[in-house]
Parts: C-alpha cells; sequence; structure tokens
C-alpha cells in the first residue's frame, strides 16, 4: 500500500488508477523451467481517471460488440497475454462500440474484452460463475459483496 500512494504522491493523481504488473524475471538465457532466486521485475504506473465522464456513461449506457472468446482455457490466470482482449478491443473499436462481450463455444457469456459483465433480469443481477473461464477481479467481487447486502 506504501508503494501505492507514494506513486499517487509522485505523480499527483487524485483520480484514477494504479497499474501494477508482476512478471516472474529476467532469466539468461530464456527457458520455460523457473530457476531458483529469480527476481521478479515489478512495473507500476498510474493512469488519471476521469470518474464523473466515466459515471456518465454508464447511466446513459455503452454499445458494444460480440466477439468469441479465444483466450486460453484459463482466462482465470492473469497474464501478461492480452492478445484475445487485444483483438476483441480493437474489434469493438472498428465498430466503433465501447466495449466487446466476449461468449464461449457453447454461446454463453464469459465477460468484457475489459470488464466483468452483469445482466439484470427480471429484477435478478446475473453475471458468470467464478471458474477458470473468467478473471477473479476485485470490482466484481466488490459489487457482488454489496448486491448480496441488499437482498
Amino acid at each position: 500500500m506504501k508503494i501505492s500512494q507514494k506513486n499517487k504522491k509522485l505523480n499527483n493523481l487524485s483520480n484514477g488508477i494504479i497499474y501494477i504488473q508482476i512478471t516472474r524475471g529476467d532469466q539468461h538465457p530464456r527457458d520455460h523451467k523457473f530457476p531458483k532466486g529469480l527476481k521478479p521485475n515489478i512495473i507500476i504506473y498510474s493512469i488519471p481517471k476521469d470518474f464523473k465522464k466515466i459515471n456518465s456513461k454508464a447511466k446513459r449506457g455503452v454499445t458494444t460488440s460480440l466477439y468469441p472468446d479465444i483466450r486460453w482455457l484459463r482466462s482465470d490466470i492473469k497474464s501478461i497475454s492480452l492478445l484475445g482482449n487485444s483483438m476483441a478491443a480493437n474489434h469493438a473499436k472498428e465498430k466503433k462500440n465501447h466495449e466487446a462481450i466476449l461468449y464461449d463455444e457453447k454461446n454463453y457469456i464469459t465477460e468484457g474484452n475489459s470488464s466483468s459483465i452483469w445482466i439484470i433480469k427480471n429484477n435478478k443481477c446475473i453475471t458468470h460463475p467464478l471458474n477458470y473461464r473468467i478473471l477473479k477481479g476485485c470490482t466484481r467481487h466488490k459489487l457482488i459483496s454489496i448486491v448480496k447486502r441488499k437482498n
């Protein structure tokens, strides 16, 4: 938490996100086997966000497009391999949409290219079950706890 506060102060961030990425580190020669004593690479940066604009979009709604979920079958593991998400995001951009909604081989909605998907139907909040097909996000977890408290 101290490092996030330091990043926030250094970048004069009042509203935004702090992104932290940790990789297994540099390995020479490169190999898929993990050697002992490898020191991870840590990348931290902040991005200012206009949350009033984001909230306004959320209230209005945004356009989306459908895209097949071509990611590997362990989408629950956060990795830096974002090719599937990037392809879906660019598909949405080409269609002038805000987000691509991903669907699997059974035509079930999994998640968005950079978001969780929530459907309100018959006064119920529906989202994909937490399993290996979706990323366990902290925002998703928080929203589920809020919905459970309200019911």
